[in-house]
């Protein structure tokens, strides 16, 4: 006997879903575990690490030294923090309305995401 699946009570698709789900501040899904708490790495800065869609890696981090400044860094699945392939954002939520800024000024995959925080964001 075959299984058929009931298709009658899916109300959203998985992609309606996911285009739903996006966060368009923070360029990220917002369908990312919540709740998860990422490890204290060295220097008291909190870091997480994400597979987005299979294809990228998706790291994000706060400077312990300044809590109103984000760092969120794409790059491909299994990419190395020292390799220039990270697209890197800043995000400083200090202010009433948060600045987004791209590292060395724009949306390349050239960076290197160990170096983030002595990057130029404009």
């Amino acid at each position: 006997m075959a299984l058929t699946k009931n298709t009658s009570n899916i109300k959203y698709s998985e992609q309606e879903i996911l285009n739903i789900s996006k966060d368009d501040l923070f360029d990220i899904l917002a369908v990312l575990p919540v709740g998860y708490t990422p490890p204290a790495s060295e220097g008291g800065e909190s870091t997480a690490n994400y597979s987005v869609s299979g294809d990228t890696t998706l790291r994000i981090a706060e400077k312990s030294s300044d809590p109103d400044i984000l760092y969120i860094g794409h790059a491909g699945i299994g990419a190395v923090e020292t390799d220039a392939v990270w697209r890197i954002k800043e995000f400083n939520l200090s202010g009433v309305t948060v600045v987004k800024k791209y590292a060395d000024g724009n949306a390349n995959f050239d960076n290197i995401w160990n170096n983030r925080e002595v990057l130029t964001y404009t």
